[in-house]
């Protein structure tokens, strides 16, 4: 077997990346019940692929693609469909201070920032996730989301405007 075809570790990759993935299918489906099914099909097509990657990150940024592309296909396939929001969420106090996006007052829930995220179109919901909570470069969000940069500064500018706008801060 040459090294290009050498199986990958499935497990390994699930214990690095599951939670990357299920959090990035749920940033971009607004459905538990869609991220893991998004999170499994990623999974699935890994399994599937005969070719080894070169390093960790090369297989993290491939997972984010597939991930993008898998939430897309679901996302076409409920067009039209309105989605509530999950009521599995406990609404948890989260220090602002924590998120770059907002002012200092701690009236903030976990709830009203997922509410707020899915509150936004999808592309600004997808650079904000990658930037902010999988603290991706610029860059790196480009590449995986098929953009420009400049793109993806116009999507996290526009969001965080929104966000200061929908959680009640301060624009500035």
């Amino acid at each position: 077997m040459s090294p290009k075809e050498a199986p990958i570790d499935l497990e390994r990759a699930v214990a690095l990346w599951g939670d990357t993935v299920l959090r990035l299918a749920f940033c971009k489906s607004n459905s538990l019940a869609d991220a893991e099914d998004i999170t499994q099909m990623v999974f699935l097509k890994l399994c599937q692929r005969k070719q080894a990657f070169g390093c960790d990150e090369h297989m993290k940024a491939w997972l984010l693609r597939v991930t993008l592309t898998c939430a897309s296909d679901v996302n076409r396939a409920h067009q039209g469909r309105h989605r509530a929001f999950p009521d599995d969420i406990e609404a948890v106090p989260v220090p602002r201070d924590t998120l770059p996006f907002c002012d200092s007052e701690p009236i903030l829930t976990e709830l009203s920032v997922a509410e707020a995220m899915a509150a936004l179109p999808e592309k600004q919901r997808t650079a904000v996730h990658l930037y902010y909570f999988e603290e991706y470069p610029i860059k790196s969000i480009a590449a995986i989301m098929s953009e420009k940069p400049s793109t993806v500064r116009s999507h996290l500018h526009r969001a965080r405007g929104s966000l200061n706008t929908l959680i009640g801060g301060t624009h500035g």
